[in-house]
């Protein structure tokens, strides 16, 4: 019935996207082809917006940030407790990020997302989790809350970070003392938002070791049972008080699994026990139909990758990959491009069965995983410096836009400036600076490229002008993108 349901919906969206304003398509060609293709693979088939989550979810890590996505960073709405739940959701910086997703700009901070539309690799998008709720209509407050608010754990993986492992902070720092930043209060604050809920999700650390989950859970049963609640474990630590929980609440569980080789496995997770951890596995295997299992592929479990695919496929479990960025001694994408052909040519020599849906579902996972390190590999081949190039661009995208006075702008705002500039620059040749200015092709597309004058009207003409006689055009291109990026991460643009 869910299958005939979804594909319901996916064809009445194929229909639907006729009718859709263009403002769904870049008018970059390229990302044109990109959001084609993207929209033609989503689960739910052609949506209105490339992304619900700025309108949909509320995610609060372990510094306290209240975001919109677990892999967006850049825009944070607030921070407990110095802001209230409710001060954050309502944030007007929301609308920074909901500007940009209503013009296909993933310029703020979604550049994972941004990759795995390039790397072909659509089932790994946190976006797509939102779909379903673009097709309901529109509410005040939130139908998703993530939650990560503590780094409590009990495994040390060799690659997690002190962010979200106590263990980890433990060894680098034997002093290190784990603190709450969430309290009862953040609990109390809740009750506005249970009511609205479809979903919660929780990660750490371990989320069974959280002290402060066990009453978040207690609460949305109690106030609203039917909301799902989804946790992602490292299935290392299960009692009769996490079984009688699970039993009692809507729970859909998600496991942590890099190996499935007992020596590979405990080098990875370390302080885990292999065959502990299978037999917790199986546990909510048996309980949940379609148990997620997530894996996480990097340099020392690469050979690994197929038999957490045959176990998956052996139970009905449905695999999923996580993307290693960080850290980047272990990464993929940092690999050299003889590596990461040894990998490709044993991924492409497995040939895996398709004869039931889980078993469809991993293989198409695995197809993207192959999509991705490929995406890599020619991007390397193309260009020498890219290791380079890609760390500046993803650590660019992790910077906060942290100025609580983003501002709102229209073209209105933007005509005056351009004119208060130009009555200044009495020495400079409107027509001549106007066509360096245009030349100009932001990726964020969200705001038009004379938004930079906004910035130049503080600057004093006459360094314009010595900018413009000592450098070339590729240079002052540079410097236009310096000041336009510098104004995105001030303005909103209301058209």
């Amino acid at each position: 019935m869910r299958f005939i349901i979804s594909k319901s919906i996916r064809s009445a969206n194929h229909l639907r996207k006729y009718f859709y304003r263009n403002r769904n398509i870049s008018p970059q060609s390229a990302d044109r082809t990109l959001l084609k293709k993207f929209n033609s693979q989503r689960p739910l088939g052609p949506m209105p917006k490339i992304c619900y989550a700025p309108w949909q979810n509320l995610f609060f890590n372990t510094n306290g940030e209240g975001i919109m996505c677990c892999k967006n960073t850049k825009v944070v709405l607030g921070k407990y407790p110095q802001n209230s739940i409710h001060e954050i959701w309502f944030s007007q910086k929301k609308e920074l990020l909901q500007n940009a997703i209503n013009n296909n700009d993933l310029s703020k901070g979604c550049f994972k997302c941004y990759d795995a539309i390039k790397q072909n690799s659509i089932s790994s998008m946190t976006s797509i989790f939102y779909d379903k709720y673009g097709l309901l209509p529109q509410t005040n407050y939130p139908r998703v809350l993530e939650f990560e608010l503590s780094n409590r754990c009990n495994l040390a993986c060799i690659m997690c970070s002190e962010r979200v492992s106590s263990s980890i902070a433990k060894q680098k720092d034997e002093s290190y003392k784990h603190q709450e930043i969430y309290d009862e209060e953040f609990v109390n604050q809740l009750d506005e938002f249970i009511p609205h809920l479809w979903e919660a999700k929780f990660f750490g650390g371990e989320p069974f070791l959280i002290d402060i989950y066990y009453k978040i859970w207690d609460k949305i049963i109690e106030r609203k049972p039917r909301t799902k609640i989804v946790v992602q474990t490292n299935a290392t630590f299960l009692n009769d008080k996490i079984k009688k929980l699970i039993q009692k609440g809507n729970f859909v569980l998600s496991v942590s699994l890099d190996s499935v080789n007992k020596e590979n496995y405990e080098r990875i997770r370390k302080n885990a026990n292999f065959e502990k951890t299978i037999e917790n596995i199986h546990w909510f295997g048996k309980r949940q139909k379609d148990l997620g299992v997530i894996a996480t592929p990097f340099r020392e479990n690469w050979k690994d990758i197929p038999d957490i695919i045959r176990f998956c496929n052996e139970h009905e479990y449905h695999l999923n990959f996580s993307t290693v960025y960080y850290p980047t001694n272990l990464a993929f994408w940092t690999w050299d491009t003889g590596s990461l052909k040894k990998i490709l040519d044993l991924y492409k020599s497995i040939e895996l069965p398709q004869k039931n849906n889980a078993q469809r579902k991993n293989k198409n996972s695995f197809l993207e995983l192959i999509s991705t390190i490929e995406n890599w590999y020619e991007s390397k081949l193309k260009n020498e410096n890219f290791n380079e190039e890609f760390l500046g661009y993803i650590s660019d995208q992790q910077i906060q836009i942290d100025d609580e006075s983003v501002l709102k702008v229209n073209g209105k705002n933007i005509a005056e400036a351009k004119e208060k500039f130009f009555k200044n620059a009495k020495n400079l040749n409107k027509n001549e600076f106007e066509k360096l200015i245009q030349k100009f092709q932001p990726q964020t597309f969200s705001l038009p490229v004379d938004i930079v004058y906004l910035e130049l009207i503080s600057v004093d003409i006459s360094t314009i002008i010595d900018v413009i006689n000592k450098s070339d055009e590729a240079e002052i291109s540079r410097k236009i993108k310096n000041i336009f990026n510098k104004a995105s991460t001030k303005y909103i643009y209301e058209v």
